[in-house]
């Protein structure tokens, strides 16, 4: 298999991180954060200068972690990505 161009990857990822959203909604939780951190990765990667779909992603993952009650890691993940949006404004 040959590489992904950056559109290819990025619907990689979109795809992924909805998929984790589908599962959050039917409270699977685990295979949630399976999609949302594989999402995370690929948009890391294709788009570190422009981190608003990494920021979204951070959200969603701290949504599902606070779902599990896993709290700590829930506030982790939103306090990146207030840093990133709030980066992002200057």
């Amino acid at each position: 298999t040959g590489k992904l161009s950056s559109k290819e990857n990025l619907q990689t990822a979109m795809i992924n991180e909805n998929i984790g959203k589908v599962y959050s909604d039917k409270h699977d939780y685990d295979a949630a954060l399976i999609y949302l951190l594989r999402a995370l990765k690929i948009f890391k990667h294709i788009e570190p200068e422009q981190p608003r779909d990494i920021a979204r992603c951070l959200g969603t993952i701290g949504y599902v972690h606070e779902k599990k009650e896993d709290f700590r890691t829930s506030i982790d993940y939103y306090h990146q990505q207030l840093n990133l949006n709030k980066n992002r404004k200057k």
